[in-house]
Order: C-alpha cells, then sequence, then structure tokens
C-alpha cells in the first residue's frame, strides 16, 4: 500500500510539468485575469486527476500479468518519466508565444493533455493497491491545480529570473518514488 505521503509526493512530481507551463506562459503574459489564472489551473487539476484513473482502468485489463512484476513496472514507468522530465528541463527550450495558454484555448487543452500523459501512464502504479487510486487520483488533482497556482503566480513575479528548471525537480522525484516501490523501502 502506497501511504499518502507517497502519493503526495507522486501529485508533485506530476505536478512540475503543469507548474513548469503555468511559470513559462505566465511569464510571456502581459495581462492574465483571475477568471483565466484559476481556469487554467482548473484545466491542469482536472486532466491530471482523471488521467491516473484512465491509466489504472486500462491496466485491470493485464493486472494478472502486471501484479507479478509491479515493482519492476512501476520504477520503469516512473524512472522513465523522470528521466524524460530531467532531460526536457536540461534542453531548456523556450516556450513559442502563439502558443501561450492564457491566449488560445485549444493550446490550453492541448497541454492539459500532454503534460497529464505521465499521469495517466502513473495510473499502473496504483493496480496492486485497488481502490487507493480515487484518493491519488483527487490528491494529484488538487496539487497539479495548486502547483499551476503557483506557476503562474511565481512568474507573473519572477518573469524571466528564474534560474533553474522545475522539470528536473519532477523528474528527480518521479524516479525517487519509482526506487522507493521496487526496493519496498
Amino acid at each position: 500500500m502506497m501511504s499518502l505521503f507517497d502519493v503526495v509526493l507522486l501529485s508533485i512530481g506530476l505536478a512540475m510539468d503543469c507548474f513548469s507551463v503555468s511559470l513559462a506562459c505566465s511569464m510571456q503574459s502581459r495581462k492574465v485575469c483571475l477568471k483565466k489564472v484559476f481556469f487554467v489551473a482548473f484545466i491542469f487539476g482536472f486532466f491530471q486527476g482523471m488521467m491516473p484513473v484512465i491509466g489504472w482502468s486500462l491496466g485491470l485489463f493485464f493486472k494478472t500479468y502486471i501484479e507479478q512484476f509491479s515493482g519492476w513496472i512501476a520504477f520503469a514507468i516512473l524512472g522513465f518519466l523522470g528521466v524524460k522530465m530531467i532531460i526536457e528541463g536540461v534542453k531548456q527550450e523556450p516556450l513559442d508565444d502563439k502558443k501561450n495558454i492564457f491566449h488560445s484555448y485549444k493550446m490550453l487543452f492541448l497541454m492539459a493533455i500532454a503534460t497529464s500523459i505521465d499521469a495517466m501512464a502513473s495510473g499502473i502504479v496504483f493496480i496492486p493497491f485497488g481502490r487507493q487510486i480515487w484518493l491519488a487520483s483527487v490528491v494529484i488533482a488538487l496539487g497539479s491545480f495548486l502547483f499551476s497556482l503557483l506557476g503562474i503566480s511565481l512568474g507573473r513575479v519572477l518573469k524571466s529570473f528564474l534560474p533553474f528548471r522545475p522539470e528536473i525537480l519532477g523528474g528527480s522525484v518521479l524516479v525517487l518514488i519509482g526506487l522507493k516501490i521496487l526496493f519496498k523501502i
């Protein structure tokens, strides 16, 4: 069974994409109304919370095959996603102004889906833990909502002075959670 602390850490790791996108996009926007800020955070939180349930549901079809290798599967998925996030953080590619989520609902939904693909894959991790996916889904959604709000707020304040990429931290957290599950620490 995953502890609530583990789920919160997973939520934080998964929320780093939302945080990064929110931070970068808010740095590029001149004006953002409060209604739009909460809408962006809600959409990110909603998709991040919904996707693990989808991943868990799809994984249930393969449960008998997955259970005996669940630790290795969790480590592989979280490790892969974590390393992918770290690599993206190291690349430091700037966002295109035309793709700013504050100015396009289409881009907002595409970014919400793109940032939540790893959350869908993480749903497989919860197969051995049964209905714990529902609590995890709520915690992940709330974490992504809060980190999106934080990213938008910090982006507005800091603009271009941020010296690090949050994806690196988020990726590291995912790798560490994968190791913890693998070795049952």
